[in-house]
Parts: C-alpha cells; sequence; structure tokens
C-alpha cells in the first residue's frame, strides 16, 4: 500500500464519521450540485477555441454545462506519444492543486518547453519559473478570461 493510501486508511479509521460526512456531501454534490460561472466559462472557451477539457472531478458539473471532458485516468491520455504532447505548447489547470495523476510531471518531461497555466489562489506544487500563475478567485478569472478570449 502506497503513502497516500495508508494515511486514507488511517483517516478513515480514526475520523470514520467525518470522512463518512465529506463522502455524503460529494454525493449529493455529483447527484444534484449545478455548475458554476466558472464551469460555464470553460465550456464556453472550449466551444469558442476548440480545446479540449480535462478533468480529474467525478462530480459532472462540467458535464452539466453541455461539456464531454476527458477524465484525466483513461487510457488515451496513457497512449499520448512524446510526440502528441510536443504539439500541446499550452495547458491551463484551473484549481489544481498538486498533480495528483502525474500526468503533468509526464507531460514536461515528454515537452519540457510546454506551459503550465495555473488559476488558482494559490501557487501549486507543479510549476515551475518557466510556468504561470494567475492567483484568485476562478468564479471571477474564467469568465473574465472566456469573454476576452470570446472576443477576439
Amino acid at each position: 500500500m502506497n503513502n497516500g493510501a495508508f494515511s486514507f486508511v488511517k483517516e478513515a479509521w480514526q475520523n470514520a464519521p467525518r470522512i463518512a460526512q465529506a463522502f455524503a456531501h460529494f454525493c449529493k454534490t455529483a447527484i444534484y450540485g449545478q455548475p458554476t460561472q466558472a464551469h460555464y466559462a470553460l465550456q464556453e472557451i472550449a466551444l469558442n477555441r476548440s480545446i479540449c477539457i480535462l478533468t480529474e472531478n467525478l462530480d459532472l458539473l462540467h458535464h452539466r454545462t453541455g461539456s464531454a471532458p476527458l477524465p484525466t485516468y483513461t487510457q488515451e491520455l496513457d497512449s499520448l506519444t512524446k510526440a502528441d504532447l510536443q504539439e500541446v505548447e499550452v495547458i491551463v489547470c484551473v484549481g489544481l492543486s498538486q498533480d495528483d495523476r502525474g500526468f503533468l510531471g509526464h507531460y514536461k518531461e515528454k515537452n519540457p518547453q510546454g506551459v503550465l497555466v495555473a488559476i488558482n489562489l494559490g501557487k501549486p506544487t507543479y510549476l515551475s519559473s518557466e510556468d504561470v500563475i494567475l492567483q484568485g478567485d476562478l468564479q471571477t478569472i474564467l469568465p473574465s478570461l472566456a469573454e476576452q478570449l470570446i472576443k477576439n
């Protein structure tokens, strides 16, 4: 068992009611939650700029905007070659604090000239000095960005 899994099992054992409450909240959000302004803005950007949305989220909020995001844990991403990844100049990460799945590290390894742009409240752990952060509330930043990108 890796450290992350061990830590989760230990936490779940020691704080079962809190973990169960958090899981129940997640389930309610997945079933009844509504997309935010940021979800709709990202959908507009994707439609108007012909980009793909990748997501680690399981709450289906992107889907409720009409998007068909590609999960980061799919075989399609695993099968991307070095040449495929070198065609991607920029990856924009929205609200992602760390590279849980290792995809961003894999991208940077195969495409060292590729740039990561993070939209986040704090500086994520995966950014290098060559990458960019738009620090702030994504509920404000994404709608503004969508408006600018759609105009141009």
